[in-house]
Order: C-alpha cells, then structure tokens, then sequence
C-alpha cells in the first residue's frame, strides 16, 4: 500500500493551497463512499473490523480511489443473535479497548458485542472529523480528553456525550447529504444488518449537493481525468517501477538517463523467405527410386 487516506486528504489539502481553499470535500466523499463498499465486503464474511479509522484504510497507487482496509488482526466475528438472553450476551462483550477514544463507537465503550454498526459508526465519526477538522466531544473543554489510560469513568462520559450530541450542530456547514449519512448509520439497531447501498447513494447526493467549484478541484493521480498513463495496468509492475514511471512523467525531456524505462529498439526485419528442404524420409525415398531406375538402366536411356 502506498498511502494512507489520512495521509491522502492532507496531501490533498496541501495541494490545493494556491488553488482554491478549504478542504477537498468531494475527494474525502469520493474516498469515503469506497470506504463503505470495503466495510461491505468484510462484513459479507460475518467480521466486524473493530478498529476504523482514517489510519486504517489505505489507496493504493494505480487502483484509483479504491480503499482498502489494513490492520485486520482485530477483527472479531459477530456472534450475537436476536434470540440471546442478557447472560448470553455478556459472556460475548467485547475485552480490553483497542479503539482511538476519539473516533470509538460507543458500544465500544460499554464493552458490548461487536455489531456491523460499530465499523459505520466510526466511520461516521472519522467523516466528520475530516470534513470538519474536529468532533464536538474535541472541543468541549469540560469534557476529558481522550487519552489511551482514560479511566471507565472518564470513557462512560465520553461515551455519553457521543450518545447525546446534536447531529445537525456536528454536521453544520456540510452537505445535507452527509447529515443524512451519519443519522441512518447511529439509527441503526445493534442486530440491524445495515443499507450499504443506500449509504453510498447518500455520500454520492452530499457529492451532487456541493458547489462547482468543488468539481473543478482536481488531485494528480487519483483522478480519472489525470491519471499518467500505466496506472490502470500497474498492478503488473512494480512498485518501485511504478514511483520510476511518476518521476519520468511528471519530469521535463532529457531529464533522465537511459533506464529500463526506456523502451528497447526495434526489432530487425525478418529474412526473406525460403521453402524449406523436403523432409529426410522423403529424400532417402527417392533415393530408393533413383538406385532401382539405374539398375534397369532407365536413367541412361532417359539421358540420352
């Protein structure tokens, strides 16, 4: 992998200075309904990721605006039923936290079992956080910070006010569409199979609801429009031979020197072509006929 979308999105960001300002809104959409289609696969398997994050989801250089998601040794199946008693579902709440305090859903805070709308949830949260530059439990001094030794009870607060905060206050000055997104993912049930679909066709109306602006910012190599040419066979080559190739192509002529880059000389005309000699079975056959022939004497009365 090449990059992380934490990393991508402040690529972007710097980029873009000269250009236009406030963040790449429509790539992080772009970038986050991808997202979505990857959780979707993974949770086709019965898994839950457990740990989403901008951190953990990764583009790959030729693959587009494709996501894919890292650090799976976390993963945990999902084993809760509808028909699970109390008893049955304590026995299957989560262990010690290994989540970002920040971007944790809140069951995982309450240490209930893993659930498909835990990875959306914190999906959510990282959207925001992008979009926005902070979550409102960041900016609330009175809250406490969220640390990696932060106590249970410190976590239930945090907890609590994740649980209670106004969507549209989080969401204010984005796109409705966004709005919507977040609101269907932190109304689903715990046992709730989540709308994958209509979550993306959410992302891609927060997508259509920007200004036109926003669809004139371009980023090199992620977008369709600018990808060099190789980066939809990349992934025949090389790594390093794909970094080559962006240095070669963004570089002006006669910058590099002859490498394996270049492309070999062309191949000699072939030699004209010549029947090939009879076969050796046929040839010692008429060898036979010529040596019977001159034993009757017919090849001498032929000569003459």
């Amino acid at each position: 992998m090449d990059g992380t979308l934490e990393s991508v999105v402040r690529y972007a960001r710097q980029w873009a200075v000269g250009q236009m300002p406030g963040q790449p809104i429509k790539l992080i959409l772009e970038l986050y309904v991808e997202a979505v289609r990857s959780l979707r696969e993974l949770h086709s398997h019965g898994l839950v990721h457990e740990h989403v994050k901008p951190r953990n989801m990764m583009l790959k250089y030729g693959h587009g605006k494709r996501v894919y998601l890292v650090d799976l040794k976390q993963c945990r199946p999902v084993r809760a039923k509808p028909t699970d008693d109390q008893e049955t579902l304590r026995h299957k709440r989560r262990g010690c936290f290994v989540h970002s305090f920040a971007l944790a859903p809140i069951a995982m805070h309450t240490c209930e079992p893993p659930a498909f709308k835990d990875d959306l949830e914190g999906l959510c949260y990282s959207l925001v956080w992008q979009l926005s530059g902070s979550l409102p439990w960041m900016r609330n001094p009175a809250l406490p910070t969220p640390v990696l030794n932060m106590s249970q009870a410190d976590s239930n607060t945090l907890a609590d006010a994740k649980r209670y905060t106004n969507i549209d206050e989080a969401c204010e000055g984005l796109p409705g569409g966004v709005c919507e997104f977040v609101k269907e993912v932190l109304g689903y049930g715990r046992l709730q199979v989540p709308r994958y679909d209509h979550l993306m066709d959410l992302l891609r109306t927060a997508i259509d609801q920007l200004p036109a602006s926003e669809h004139l910012r371009r980023l090199p190599f992620l977008d369709e429009a600018l990808t060099p040419p190789g980066c939809r066979i990349a992934r025949h080559f090389t790594d390093q031979h794909n970094l080559r190739r962006l240095e070669k192509l963004t570089s002006p002529p006669g910058a590099f020197a002859e490498t394996d880059l270049t492309p070999p000389p062309p191949t000699p005309p072939l030699p004209p072509h010549t029947p090939p000699s009879p076969p050796p079975v046929a040839k010692r056959r008429m060898q036979g006929v010529t040596k019977r022939l001159r034993g009757m004497g017919l090849v001498a009365l032929a000569a003459l």
